[in-house]
């Protein structure tokens, strides 16, 4: 199971980060949540989606508003397979010091139209350890 970022794990705040993982069944619907905070203990859930040859392409808008660099986690959860990819990104605060712009596409959580995946009774987002 691997996660890597394009171009890198440095990004600025308000600007989209890529990246992907693999590992995954063909086919497979994968969900992905991101840890922040110290020791990564907090989580949220952002948009899934089905792997496509064993890999999912991850994009997600990074918050605005960051005075500081903040480290987070992403990480992706095949459903069937339970497997799990994670990694570590850097967010850096904006140039101009108000954190870089939000490209108007709401919060990476609950953008337009975001509905959490179906992943059944007792699901449990993945161990950020």
């Amino acid at each position: 199971m691997k996660m890597r970022f394009v171009p890198n794990a440095k990004v600025t705040a308000g600007d989209e980060l890529h990246a992907i993982a693999s590992g995954f069944r063909r086919g497979e619907y994968v969900t992905v949540w991101l840890y922040t905070g110290k020791r990564f203990r907090h989580s949220s859930q952002l948009n899934g989606g089905f792997a496509t040859g064993g890999k999912l392409d991850i994009y997600r808008q990074t918050a605005a508003g960051i005075t500081k660099t903040s480290r987070q986690k992403l990480c992706a959860q095949g459903v069937r397979t339970k497997r799990v990819a994670c990694g570590v990104y850097k967010v850096k605060a904006g140039e101009d010091g108000d954190g870089g712009s939000d490209g108007g596409g709401g919060s990476p959580t609950t953008g337009p139209g975001y509905t959490p995946p179906a992943t059944g009774p007792g699901y449990v987002p993945p161990a950020s350890g």
